[in-house]
């Protein structure tokens, strides 16, 4: 052993305000909107009571600074600030080559795998309601993409978009496959 102290292993939600951090100083509650706006079309749409549980480990190890903020009418406000260790230990998570596989978990799949116990009519009205989510989730993705087109400081957002898009346009493929699908074994 050399001497030097490891990092400590965190869960990818510490990574994720981390992240968000490394754009700009912000309140937990400023972490939430921008999660809320970016991060949770593909990863996590975090819980206030997440967020802070997050900022105060993150805010231990010395990955965050907290900074006060005087308000007159309110409560002080806390404004987080990535430290230097802390990009550090997001870059090396950033850096770290080892293949993690997704994890799809779909409330809607699992209900269709079990279709057996229930009719295939009330698995097309179901899959028709996730046909009209996704095609609502389609256009707010291709009005993020026009925000995005040709600004430089979106490149990354826009490679992640690009991706939100591609699966958006195959889960429709599959949806209608589906419900045409079930809607031949209704009639037969």
């Amino acid at each position: 052993m050399n001497g030097e102290a490891t990092a400590p292993k965190l869960p990818a939600t510490s990574y994720a305000v981390l992240g968000l951090l490394s754009f700009k100083e912000m309140s937990g509650y400023d972490v939430k909107q921008h999660a809320d706006g970016s991060i949770r079309y593909f990863f996590w749409s975090p819980a206030s009571s997440q967020i802070y549980s997050e900022l105060r480990r993150l805010a231990s190890l010395g990955y965050v600074r907290e900074r006060r903020v005087a308000q007159e009418r309110r409560p002080d406000k806390r404004l987080y600030r990535i430290t230097r260790t802390g990009e550090q230990a997001l870059r090396a998570w950033l850096e770290d080559s080892q293949p993690v596989p997704d994890v799809h978990k779909s409330l809607q799949l699992l209900k269709l795998f079990f279709g057996q116990s229930t009719s295939p009519g009330v698995l097309t009205e179901q899959l028709e309601e996730r046909r009209r989510h996704t095609r609502q989730a389609l256009a707010e993705f291709e009005e993020i993409e026009r925000l995005l087109a040709d600004q430089e400081q979106g490149f990354y957002a826009h490679l992640t978009l690009q991706s939100s898009l591609a699966h958006t346009h195959a889960e429709l493929v599959w949806l209608d496959y589906a419900i045409e699908e079930l809607s031949r074994r209704s009639s037969s």
